[in-house]
């Protein structure tokens, strides 16, 4: 899957989610390792928000004849909340991050499943995160998108 296919489908998914439902005008996506998110707080984001993450590629190639491109990237989903010493409230919040997040990896999964997002989905782990100044919480999904690599060189692309 490359990047562009990654993020396509995560601002799919944040459009039609039913509690995100993000559009140009009621922004609740965001892409890019927070910045974008940060910035859209000064022009009021909406929440719940999910933020795509970016990634890091590793090649496996311990066993040399089948070598996988893997991805480890992350999305976040977030919620706002009112009052720091409201714990009940901030239960609340997390749950609401946790239900929207299980049910993006739960269509990532099913895509996965009918070969609309050609890559596997492993080792899925989720944190939870809390920002006490702008009063928001959330959970950050990180898991890994492997794939086959082709270690054939594309000979059109050397001078040789």
């Amino acid at each position: 899957m490359t990047s562009i296919q990654y993020y396509t489908i995560l601002k799919q998914l944040a459009e039609t989610h039913t509690d995100l439902q993000h559009t140009d005008n009621q922004p609740h996506y965001f892409r890019g390792e927070l910045e974008e998110f940060y910035m859209g707080l000064r022009n009021h984001v909406n929440y719940p928000a999910m933020i795509a993450e970016g990634f890091t590629i590793t090649l496996d190639t311990s066993d040399p004849s089948s070598i996988w491109k893997r991805r480890e990237t992350s999305f976040i989903i977030v919620k706002d909340y009112e009052d720091d010493n409201d714990y009940d409230q901030i239960d609340v919040a997390f749950n609401v991050c946790e239900s929207i997040g299980d049910d993006v990896m739960r269509k990532l999964l099913q895509l996965n499943e009918v070969q609309q997002c050609p890559s596997m989905i492993s080792n899925v782990t989720c944190q939870q995160l809390q920002n006490e100044t702008d009063k928001y919480v959330g959970l950050r999904y990180t898991f890994t998108l492997s794939e086959p690599f082709d270690d054939e060189p594309n000979e059109e692309k050397w001078l040789i």
